[in-house]
């Protein structure tokens, strides 16, 4: 049969790693939060910021690249033809297709952040019981061992007493 020595510091043990359970937990699970509220606001705030700005920048080349086409085309050369657009063309294609990629990917960032805001919402719903555990079973559960480790301690000087 164990002693109380023995038991209490066992006991003992437990409250202290108990202690730091809950420490570790609650660091773990607000580490966690932060870092999906983070790239929730990446996505959903500052990648459209991005893609907005990238979006002008290629509205601009692309209009630019329309207009040195339509420029040339109807310039004539020194011998009264019409010059080769073959370039200017090129240029304009993929001045469009860039544009284009753009947009599709700024689409793609919404559906992202939409799907990441769920996904978060979920994550929180299924964290609740480690995010809950810091602020309420595990403290009891140190109490308890508090109370138990008093009685304990109240047993040995009584069997001292003795």
């Amino acid at each position: 049969m164990p002693s109380a020595r023995t038991s209490s510091d066992a006991l003992a043990d437990l409250r202290a790693l108990l202690v730091l359970l809950v420490d570790d937990l609650r660091q773990a699970v607000d580490q966690g939060d932060h870092e999906v509220k983070r790239a929730l606001h990446w996505l959903k705030f500052e990648q459209p910021q991005v893609w907005a700005a990238r979006i002008r920048t290629l509205e601009r080349r692309h209009q630019d690249a329309v207009q040195d086409l339509r420029r040339k085309a109807a310039a004539l050369t020194p011998t009264g033809e019409r010059p080769s657009t073959v370039l200017e063309r090129r240029a304009a294609e993929k001045a469009k297709r860039l544009l284009e990629e753009a947009r599709a990917r700024q689409a793609a960032t919404q559906r992202w952040a939409r799907t990441l805001e769920r996904e978060a919402l979920l994550y929180r719903g299924q964290t609740m019981g480690a995010r809950e555990a810091p602020r309420g079973a595990l403290p009891d559960a140190v109490r308890r061992l508090d109370t138990l480790l008093d009685h304990l301690a109240d047993y040995r000087r009584v069997q001292a007493e003795l």
